[in-house]
């Protein structure tokens, strides 16, 4: 886990408790920041928080979204390393981001589509 990405996320937390608005906000400007630097560490920190059953339902959708739509945009080899942790990270609540994880799903099998590796690709989807 990325120690700056933990200090950020609890800096948010602990800055912004009862204005939800301005905590989404703040979520999304580190987001934006974690995406522009393309560390793996650093992604998988923020899923991970995203992932927590403390961090409330209204948060991490909407910030899950936009992984999810951002992660699309990454170097394929990235994208299909951050998307298979993602996929394994979210299994225990893909019903409550059931609409995210499809679309993390359907990226991810596009790449192995590409790569003509049709049998994952499968399996991918397979799983949704």
């Amino acid at each position: 886990m990325s120690s700056e990405i933990t200090k950020q996320i609890q800096e948010i937390e602990s800055s912004a408790k009862k204005d939800q608005k301005a905590k989404l906000e703040k979520y999304k400007q580190l987001l934006s920041s974690i995406f522009s630097k393309r560390k793996t560490e650093d992604l998988q920190t923020f899923l991970a928080h995203l992932a927590d059953e403390e961090t409330p339902l209204v948060i991490s959708r909407q910030l899950l979204s936009e992984y999810a739509e951002n992660l699309a945009k990454l170097p394929e080899e990235l994208h299909k390393e951050v998307a298979e942790y993602s996929l394994a990270k979210l299994e225990n609540r893909v019903v409550a981001f059931e609409e995210q994880v499809s679309q993390i799903r359907e990226n991810l099998a596009n790449i192995y589509e590409r790569a003509e590796e049709h049998l994952k690709a499968a399996a991918v989807l397979k799983e949704s």
